[in-house]
């Protein structure tokens, strides 16, 4: 029986001093908020300017506090008009500082922005007052035009107690007082929570703690178009504005500087003294491709510096005399291939890098001043117009990305991509008007160009409204056709192009006739313009003037059969071959990284609004 009576007394105790002794779990205990003030100014945009005023007494060591703000609001919930509709919101965060002069910084997530205050180097003292103001940018909430200022005063889960509350609310325009709402715990309005309502001011205290789990919210159900969520797109009108004008200075510049002089085609029976197979092609096309490299094989075999050995599969190339009085680029390249005095069709496909080293040194063989094919002017005015094209585009969609986000980084990064990308867009596009390009725009960077074309328009199509997207890609469009025109051609441009005109006319449309002439008078015409009839993508055409001729195998030429219709097909196939060198391969890493967070949910109860800071101590 006193075993009994004992066990009793126990159970006794035991309901009667845990509630005494009940400690919130949550609360860090390392600090107090005497008194928490938050105003709140509302303006008809729906932009709330937060001020919070925290007293706060620290009860252990701590260097400060942090704030954590949601931005974006999950699954929300809602009951109109009977029909349950669920919702997903993004509040940005901006203009946040901290008046009270202490430091802090601020980081940025994808669901919420952190305010830390105070300094590592030293310790808070006993007693703080913490000033913290920011701008949370509302949106509408899709409910059929239903509006509400729905807001977590205070939010449900500080890691302390406060101990006393006060709030301010001033709202743009009057409504209606019945509408006023406040949840302190869960959907329960605490009686020690009182306001008043004067004008559009609401101003209100709670004399009770709050702890983790509890807080203030406010929900006020306006009339419609009480807030006024329209977009003001003056900024993007502006950006339209300045690309129309740029589109007006490229049709100006182009007139005045871009388009060609007359070009007189002259009569040509043989290849231009002055310039290579190579150069011919470059002079042509504005460019050089790896075919006009290939055809200098030709070129060389021609001028008893190589023999050619056709091996079926394969050729071999045989240096037996040094190259003393090419261009430089020819020399270097020739350097390049004979470093021994063999190599194959197969070994020059591993020749990658020096390709690209060869097109680089006929690019600069013609801009020296005295071979300089184009007008430097025009060149110059092409390359500014090609940077500044997408500097509209650019900005317009880092602005819009800041008033969706207001993170500043991610904002300028996007806007850089879009501009980076352009730029990608628009030399692809001026190579589909003007053919201008080289092997590096060729496979890998045109496939890079239309992903960053289509990075461009997804991208845009996310940020931007539509009429923005037609009107700068119509503009820009029309610039870049311009724009991929303007390569005026020198008073030697002219010159070498009219000549190379002349030589292609010749090739293509050449008299059976003048053929014969020319034939009877130097058996190895033939040969000494395949190399030009290669670079200029004309060798079928050049060879079927000679369907009937007996042509003589060159003296450079060896193989165990010939006819003018084997030595066709095997040359042209394997030289094909030795124009599509393959590139290194690179090693590459995979990395990643990121972070996540929860979302926010709720409607009609205490920590459901929008909103409302939460934090601790550090």
């Amino acid at each position: 029986m006193n075993k009994l009576k004992k066990f009793f007394i126990s159970l006794l105790l035991v309901f009667i001093l845990v509630p005494i002794f009940n400690i919130n779990v949550h609360a860090e205990n390392n600090f107090v908020i005497n008194n928490y003030d938050v105003v709140i100014d509302v303006n008809e945009k729906g932009v709330y300017t937060i001020t919070e005023t925290l007293d706060v007494k620290f009860t252990r060591e701590s260097h400060g506090i942090y704030l954590n703000i949601p931005t974006r609001y999950e699954n929300y919930n809602w009951n109109v008009d009977g029909q349950y509709i669920t919702k997903s919101y993004n509040f940005p965060i901006s203009h946040i500082k901290v008046l009270s002069n202490h430091e802090y910084d601020v980081e940025r997530e994808s669901n919420g922005v952190s305010i830390k205050i105070g300094s590592p180097d030293y310790y808070a003292n006993t007693n703080e007052k913490y000033v913290v103001t920011y701008k949370v940018h509302s949106t509408d909430l899709g409910l059929n035009g239903v509006q509400t200022f729905y807001y977590n005063i205070i939010s449900t889960t500080w890691n302390t107690d406060i101990l006393n509350s006060t709030f301010t609310i001033n709202m743009p325009k009057p409504f209606d007082v019945n509408k006023v709402n406040f949840y302190t715990d869960n959907t329960e309005k605490d009686e020690n929570l009182k306001y008043t309502v004067e004008g559009n001011t609401i101003k209100g205290s709670l004399n009770s703690i709050i702890n983790y789990g509890r807080g203030i919210t406010i929900k006020l159900d306006v009339e419609k178009n009480y807030f006024d969520y329209s977009l003001d797109y003056m900024y993007l009108y502006i950006g339209i504005g300045i690309s129309a004008l740029i589109l007006i200075l490229v049709i100006i510049s182009f007139w005045k500087y871009g388009r060609d002089d007359k070009v007189i085609q002259t009569v040509e029976f043989e290849a231009p003294k002055e310039l290579s197979s190579a150069g011919c092609g470059y002079v042509y096309k504005g460019f050089t491709s790896n075919k006009d490299i290939i055809s200098l094989l030709l070129y060389w075999a021609n001028k008893g510096l190589i023999t050619i050995e056709d091996n079926k599969n394969y050729l071999t190339f045989t240096k037996i005399n040094e190259l003393t009085d090419g261009h430089s680029y020819e020399m270097k390249l020739f350097r390049g291939l004979f470093t021994n005095d063999k190599i194959t069709t197969k070994e020059i496909t591993k020749k990658y890098n020096l390709f690209q080293d060869t097109i680089y040194d006929i690019y600069s063989y013609f801009h020296k001043k005295e071979n300089r094919l184009f007008s430097s002017i025009s060149d110059g005015i092409q390359a500014l117009f090609m940077f500044v094209l997408g500097i509209p585009i650019g900005l317009c969609v880092s602005y819009t990305m800041y008033l969706k986000t207001y993170d500043s980084f991610t904002s300028l990064a996007l806007g850089g991509a879009v501009y980076v990308a352009m730029i990608a867009s628009m030399l692809l596009l001026s190579n589909v008007v003007t053919s201008f390009s080289d092997n590096i725009f060729k496979s890998m960077g045109k496939v890079l160009g239309i992903l960053f074309s289509i990075l461009v328009a997804i991208v845009c199509s996310l940020i931007l409204p539509s009429f923005a997207i037609i009107a700068f890609w119509l503009i820009n469009i029309i610039s870049i056709v311009f724009v991929g025109f303007m390569r005026r051609r020198s008073e030697i441009g002219i010159k070498l192009y009219g000549k190379v005109l002349g030589l292609r006319d010749f090739i293509i449309h050449a008299e059976k006739d003048r053929i014969e002439m020319l034939f009877n008078d130097d058996p190895k015409i033939f040969y000494k313009i395949l190399p030009y009839a290669y670079a200029l993508d004309l060798t079928e055409a050049w060879s079927e003037h000679f369907e009937n001729f007996e042509i003589e195998k060159p003296d450079w030429y060896y193989g165990d059969d010939f006819s003018n219709y084997y030595f066709y097909n095997s040359m042209v196939r394997n030289l094909a071959v030795a124009s599509k060198p393959i590139p290194p391969v690179s090693s590459k890493s995979n990395g990643g990284g990121g972070f996540s967070g929860g979302g926010f949910s709720g409607g009609g109860f205490s920590g459901g609004g929008f909103g409302g800071s939460s934090g601790g101590s550090w």
